[in-house]
C-alpha cells in the first residue's frame, strides 16, 4: 500500500483542530497543553509526556470529530499532486464508488510504541498519529506524524512510471 505521511511541528500553542479542520480545540484543552509542555521542559520525561499528550489529543479529537473532520483528516494525509492516491480517492468519492468514514470505531493509545495513537474508522479507513522528537534534548516543540494506514479495498492504486 502506498502510505502517505504528513508531519507537523507542534508546541503548546498549536491548535490543530483550527488549523486542520477549522474547528478550534477547546480552551480547556489548550490550557492543558500549556501546562503539559511547560512541565515537559522541567521534567524531561519523554515517555510520560508522549502518553499524556496523546491521551489529551485523543480526548479532544473525539469531542470535535464528525464526518467533516474525518474527511478533512483524509485530505490531510493524502498527497497533493495529480498522479496520486488523493486524486483516485476523490474521483471515486465523487462517482460514489467508495464510502468515506463517518464514524470512529476505535481510537486508542498504542502501549507497544508509547508514542502512537491508532484511529480505526468505518468503511475500511485507518490512520496513525505518532509524536516524536528527533533531538536528544528537551525542546518546546515536537513533531507529530499522521499517516494513512489502510483504505477501502475498492480503491485500487498503482503508481508505475514507464
Amino acid at each position: 500500500m502506498n502510505t502517505q505521511k504528513k508531519t507537523f511541528v507542534i508546541n503548546k500553542d498549536y491548535n490543530w483542530g483550527d488549523k486542520w479542520f477549522g474547528v478550534p480545540c477547546s480552551a480547556n484543552y489548550m490550557q492543558k497543553m500549556i501546562a503539559l509542555f511547560d512541565n515537559y521542559q522541567i521534567t524531561n520525561n519523554r515517555d510520560e509526556f508522549y502518553k499524556s499528550y496523546l491521551i489529551e489529543f485523543k480526548n479532544e479529537f473525539e469531542k470535535i470529530s464528525n464526518s467533516n473532520v474525518l474527511y478533512g483528516l483524509l485530505k490531510l494525509v493524502t498527497p497533493d499532486d495529480d498522479s496520486n492516491l488523493a486524486q483516485v480517492v476523490y474521483k471515486k468519492i465523487n462517482q460514489r464508488k467508495i464510502q468515506l468514514p463517518n464514524s470512529i470505531i476505535e481510537l486508542y493509545y498504542d502501549v507497544k510504541y508509547k508514542s502512537k495513537l491508532e484511529l480505526t474508522m468505518n468503511n475500511g479507513w485507518s490512520i496513525s498519529f505518532r509524536i516524536h522528537n528527533a533531538s536528544t534534548k528537551v525542546e518546546p516543540s515536537l513533531k507529530f506524524d499522521i499517516q494513512l494506514q489502510s483504505k477501502p479495498e475498492d480503491i485500487f492504486y498503482l503508481n508505475r512510471k514507464w
